[in-house]
């Protein structure tokens, strides 16, 4: 699911953050959509995805769909950060 592939893209870079989106919403820095960078967490209540940059981001719906590319960071509330 969506908080899992953002947990999981996380741990690979040597961090590790809660697996449901609105723990990683309370743990994690809340940044504007405008000034969201590469590796962020796009984040609306119930769903999160990694922001690419250039207004594209990584999500996973579920096991029908696996993890897709989207467009439109705008559907998100905020940007969540990492901030050691």
């Amino acid at each position: 699911d969506c908080s899992g592939l953002t947990m999981w893209c996380y741990r690979q870079a040597g961090i590790t953050i809660p697996k449901h989106s609105e723990s990683q919403a309370r743990m994690l820095a809340h940044i504007d959509l405008e000034d969201a960078c590469p590796g962020d967490i796009l984040w609306r209540s119930g769903h999160v995805a990694i922001y690419l940059g250039d207004d594209r981001y990584i999500h996973a719906m579920d096991e029908e769909h696996g993890v897709l590319f989207g467009e439109g960071k705008a559907k998100f509330t905020c940007a969540l950060r990492y901030v050691e």
